[in-house]
């Protein structure tokens, strides 16, 4: 079993790495581009595009204004959860695949950059555009994608600790950092354990309560939070009544992979109008 995700720097070679990866594995891959189609299960329609967060852009402030931006996190979660569970070797591109599986042992994690004026060449031979052009769209996606990762999962995304290993791909052709990256793999030899999968299957199984939750057109909820732990469920959060409480506990108790439930959910009270006035 074989897991890998692929941070990347416009320019770096990254999403054609991931590309030739996925082909030596013969696995699947999972990139912006498909995440829409996978969170479609949850019944997250199409009409008014591809939100922000599932294209590596932290939205505006008036694109989320009013709007909870925890929907997005948890379906991006629960979607990668559920594609590596169905595939022995996957590729992921993006998405902060790496925060999302930083508590999986057995996934490897990798990033992939290059000089700035590396990856502007680059952007200009394969988008067959102007130097000034280049430059400004390899700095429109450095802001962008740092923007996003802050917002979802509040980190520094340039950071290597959050991999295993952070490939400089100045001077190399794809072929060479696919073989780097196999190679590293090899010898880190991250097979899975019980103990890892478990870790898995229990994240798995919290996001997949989660967005069950949040994409309800049932109950309406304010903070929420699940936990999972060999099939026993703990969820923490507020709603906006007491009938929402016992809906949201009835949605838990019928999602897949649910043995047991533990709740901490309260129904926000609202003062009526009058509430304090002589």
């Amino acid at each position: 079993m074989a897991i890998f995700t692929i941070s990347r720097q416009l320019g770096s070679l990254g999403d054609t790495v991931a590309e030739e990866l996925a082909r030596r594995l013969n696995a699947p891959l999972m990139d912006p581009s498909l995440v829409m189609t996978a969170a479609s299960g949850y019944g997250l329609g199409s009409e008014q595009g591809t939100p922000p967060e599932m294209a590596e852009r932290a939205p505006t402030l008036l694109q989320r204004l009013g709007e909870d931006r925890q929907r997005y996190g948890v379906l991006i979660r629960s979607v990668l959860y559920d594609f590596v569970a169905e595939h022995s070797d996957a590729v992921i591109v993006g998405l902060g695949g790496q925060a999302v599986f930083a508590p999986v042992r057995h996934v490897y994690r990798f990033l992939i950059v290059a000089p700035f004026e590396v990856r502007v060449e680059r952007v200009i031979g394969d988008r067959q555009v102007d130097r000034k052009t280049a430059t400004v769209s390899v700095h429109q996606s450095d802001r962008e994608r740092a923007g996003y990762y802050h917002y979802m999962h509040h980190v520094d995304w340039l950071n290597p600790e959050l991999y295993n290993v952070v490939v400089n791909s100045e001077g190399e052709q794809v072929e060479s950092v696919v073989d780097l990256l196999l190679g590293v793999a090899e010898r880190l030899d991250r097979a899975p354990t019980s103990e890892s999968r478990q870790v898995l299957e229990d994240l798995a199984l919290a996001a997949r309560v989660e967005a069950r939750l949040v994409t309800s057109h049932q109950v309406r909820v304010f903070m929420l939070a699940a936990q999972a732990a060999e099939g026993h469920v703990r969820v923490d959060g507020v709603v906006d009544s007491l009938a929402t409480r016992a809906q949201v506990e009835h949605i838990v108790r019928e999602t897949p992979g649910v043995q047991d439930c533990t709740f901490n959910v309260r129904a926000r009270t609202l003062l009526p109008p009058s509430a304090g006035l002589g």
